[in-house]
C-alpha cells in the first residue's frame, strides 16, 4: 500500500511481520524489496544500495536474488556484513521529468536462522546513494518471532495491517483495519506504486481475491497502515 504522499518513495519492505517458532524449523523465506525513486532535479547515472545483513539472525549463505527493475551488480562485502546492489549507468530520470520511470527496486529473499526464540526480532534497512549525493536511509523493516499460540491470539500490531496467509495463492485475509466514520479505503498496488484495486470497506477485517494477480510482491494500504504480501 504505497502512496506518494506521506511515505518516502525510498523504502524497504518485508513479506512477513511475524514468524512463529514452528515456522522457523522449516527454514521459511523472508522476501525483501528495496524501492527507490530519483526525486532530484537531474538524471541519476549510478544508484548504489548498501544493505547491512544481521548475520546473527539471517543465514547469509541462503540469500537469493529474485529480480530488479534494472540490470544490477551484487556484491557481498564480508568484513562490513553488507550487501551492495549497484545500478551502474542506470540513467534514472528525475521524478519531475518522468515520474513513472523515476522508480526502481531490487528484490531478494533470505532465510532466518532456525535457533531464534520467541521475542527475537529481525530488522533490516538500507542506505541508497544517488550518484555522489548523501545516502537516503530507508525505514527499518521488522519481523518478530512469536509462539504459535501467541500469533493466533495477538492483536495486529498498531500501525500495520495484518495479512495472512502470506505467501497467498487465491485469497488474502486482512485485519487490523482502522475505520473512520464507519468506513475505510483499501488500496492494492504493485511494487512500483501502480494502483491495481481501490475499494471502500466498512469492517475491520476483509478478504481479497488474489487469484487474478501475477506472482510477485504487492502492497496493501488503508490510510496510513500498510503491509506487504507475496502472491505465489
Amino acid at each position: 500500500m504505497y502512496t506518494t504522499g506521506s511515505f518516502d518513495p525510498n523504502d524497504i519492505l518485508v513479506s512477513e511481520d511475524t514468524l512463529t517458532t514452528t515456522q522457523l524449523s522449516n527454514a521459511p523465506w523472508l522476501e525483501y524489496i528495496i524501492r527507490f525513486q530519483n526525486t532530484g532535479n537531474d538524471t541519476a547515472f549510478t544508484v548504489k544500495i548498501i544493505n547491512p545483513i544481521d548475520t546473527n539472525k539471517l543465514n547469509i549463505s541462503s540469500i537469493e536474488f529474485v529480480n530488479a527493475s534494472h540490470p544490477v551488480n551484487l556484491n557481498w562485502i564480508n568484513y562490513q556484513r553488507n550487501m551492495e546492489f549497484k545500478f551502474e549507468n542506470i540513467l534514472l530520470p528525475d521524478s519531475n521529468t518522468n515520474e513513472p520511470l523515476s522508480h526502481g527496486f531490487v528484490h531478494y529473499r533470505i532465510q532466518p536462522k532456525t535457533n531464534l526464540s520467541a521475542g527475537d526480532s529481525i530488522t533490516n534497512f538500507a542506505a541508497i546513494y544517488f550518484d555522489f549525493n548523501e545516502p537516503v536511509i530507508t525505514n527499518t523493516a521488522k519481523t518478530i518471532i512469536v509462539l504459535p499460540t501467541g500469533l493466533a491470539s495477538a492483536s495486529p500490531t498498531r500501525g500495520k495491517l495484518h495479512v495472512f496467509p502470506n505467501p497467498t495463492e487465491n485469497t488474502l485475509n486482512i485485519s487490523g483495519i482502522q475505520l473512520e466514520n464507519g468506513k475505510a479505503q483499501l488500496r492494492l498496488t504493485d511494487i512500483y506504486g501502480k494502483l491495481i484495486l481501490e475499494k471502500t470497506i466498512t469492517s475491520i477485517t476483509t478478504t481479497l481475491e488474489t487469484n487474478n494477480l501475477s506472482s510477485g510482491i504487492y502492497l496493501i494500504q488503508s490510510g496510513e497502515l500498510r503491509a506487504t504480501f507475496v502472491k505465489q
